[in-house]
């Protein structure tokens, strides 16, 4: 099952609680303890449950216990399927096929459907809408044993950085409470920080996975373009350009191998990654080569850098030349960062606008004013905007951007930067004033063209001040990784972001399982946990 992650804990000393139920003539029964689930990751409660050493049903009962403790206080999960998880876990039957038999997880309340919750995608306008069929994702990770307990906590559509929807309210990072977890994948970031679940599925359009990733403190891979399947309808075309989904986790071993049975390939995918030369987590059983790190820690989509996260990418630096690596600084990358900017903010808008409409579409009506969050709205507006030139120009961008890094990973295996400009910022932060907002909900039909041309800008300019790093690997469809190697003096989490060339996995998880047992995380927990 690959190399176990430093700090956790091994079989022998485990430590159970044997209950002997004699009214149900059970005999030896074990129950777990909270505090024993949490330092297992998923590979090991699937370990656990495999050799009879405890049972799936009370893997899943301290999971729940651990999300009834917690979520009060830090608002990750929005929806439950408590019951049928319990029973789900009843039914557990251990196989080579089920490398995550019994394992609990929870599902991003974003892209991906399950039939038994809802699908509201953090809008008032979806409250009420439930999925009537399993998306492909979804169904590969439950194929693999894995238990469904819930969904997590989103911005309205994903499109902000921060998870601090109106309908659900915002997810507090367990570092710090009054921190931001990040977004989109926020509430999952939180919850596997947390130790609710080991594992949580999350997606990547812009850096929604190391996003939430750096600001927790986990593992969160964003594999290459096409790896694994989209979402379902609307999520197809357009978004696959950017958009891939995978998972959040503490473990590298347990990304690589949900990876591995996530990731087959789709007759009816349009995007699609060249097959690995050897299993993602069979991959970790051998150390990397000596590889070319080129490092960044300067500004790229955005105008400064943060002093701690620019000494957290030093640090990582020193750790790989350690390493024995070659590491290299780069002031610039050959790339027009402008154009590359503009061209990433048109597909985000464009695919924003045809999500909403479609969602509309399946509705039959369009969405009212209190439906939908005021920059929402501005965003909305802004991508039906697009015309068809523009998003040919920005898809040609696009190419030239691929095939620009392409060269450049020739000569560098690895690209090294932060994650994000600046630590977690505080909850309540927005691209759009009080005033902007009454306005927008108020007078929308009138205002809002002067509205989007005045709050266009700002909008963008204020978005890259925190995130102005992890987009580019979306536009070139590169895998990138945010590896939790960095506190702050306040000790708030500060993720590495590390990229390789198109369909790299391997190299990538090769590395960050070195860096793994170099410089451990897995036994870091936060205050809130």
């Amino acid at each position: 099952m690959g190399r176990t992650p430093p700090h956790t804990t091994t079989l022998v000393d485990a430590g159970w609680r044997h209950c002997f139920d004699c009214r149900q003539g059970t005999g030896l029964r074990l129950r777990m303890k909270v505090e024993e689930y949490c330092r297992h990751d998923a590979l090991g409660l699937a370990d656990l449950v495999r050799r009879g050493e405890v049972g799936a049903s009370e893997v899943c009962d301290a999971a729940i216990a651990r999300i009834e403790a917690l979520n009060p206080t830090l608002n990750a999960v929005i929806a439950r399927r408590f019951d049928q998880a319990r029973a789900e876990a009843r039914r557990v039957a251990p196989g080579p096929e089920r490398p995550f038999a019994g394992v609990p997880v929870l599902l991003k309340g974003l892209v991906q459907s399950h039939r038994d919750l809802p699908w509201a995608e953090g809008s008032r306008f979806l409250a009420d809408q439930r999925a009537d069929a399993m998306s492909e994702l979804a169904s590969r990770m439950e194929a693999a044993g894995a238990i469904v307990l819930g969904k997590t906590n989103v911005p309205e559509f994903g499109l902000m950085a921060a998870t601090e929807p109106e309908l659900f309210g915002p997810t507090r990072n367990p570092w710090d409470l009054t921190r931001s977890t990040g977004g989109s994948s926020g509430g999952s970031a939180a919850a596997v920080a947390s130790g609710m679940v080991p594992i949580a599925h999350g997606g990547d359009g812009g850096g929604s996975l190391r996003i939430p990733a750096s600001c927790c403190g986990v593992f969160g891979l964003k594999p290459s373009r096409g790896r694994n399947p989209p979402g379902p309808p609307p999520y197809h075309g357009l978004c696959g350009l950017l958009l891939v989904e995978h998972v959040l986790t503490r473990s590298v071993r347990d990304s690589a191998a949900m990876l591995d049975v996530t990731s087959r390939t789709m007759v009816e995918t349009l995007l699609q990654s060249p097959a690995p030369d050897c299993g993602f987590l069979a991959a970790l059983d051998r150390p990397p080569r000596k590889l070319r790190c080129a490092v960044l820690d300067a500004p790229l989509f955005n105008a400064t850098v943060d002093p701690a996260c620019r000494a957290g990418v030093q640090a990582a630096a020193r750790l790989l030349g350690d390493l024995g690596h070659v590491v290299e600084p780069v002031a610039t990358l050959p790339v027009d960062v402008d154009a590359l900017r503009e061209a990433f903010m048109v597909l985000y808008l464009a695919d924003a606008a045809h999500v909403i409409d479609a969602f509309a579409e399946r509705l039959g009506r369009r969405p009212r004013t209190h439906e939908m969050e005021p920059v929402t709205w501005v965003l909305r507006c802004l991508g039906r905007e697009i015309g068809g030139t523009g998003l040919v120009a920005a898809m040609a961008r696009v190419q030239e951007a691929q095939w620009a890094m392409a060269r450049f990973h020739d000569t560098h295996d690895v690209l090294v930067s932060p994650v994000l400009a600046a630590p977690p910022p505080r909850l309540g932060s927005s691209y759009v004033s009080g005033l902007e907002r009454a306005l927008i909900r108020l007078f929308h039909r009138v205002l809002m063209p002067p509205l989007t041309s005045m709050i266009r800008r700002r909008t963008w300019r204020e978005a890259y001040e925190w995130v102005g790093y992890t987009q580019l690997a979306n536009i070139t469809g590169a895998p990138a990784m945010s590896v939790p190697l960095h506190w702050t003096p306040a000790g708030l989490p500060v993720g590495i972001n590390m990229s390789a060339g198109f369909g790299n996995e391997a190299l990538l998880f090769r590395l960050a399982a070195q860096l793994e047992e170099a410089a451990p995380w897995s036994h870091r927990r936060p205050p809130a946990a």
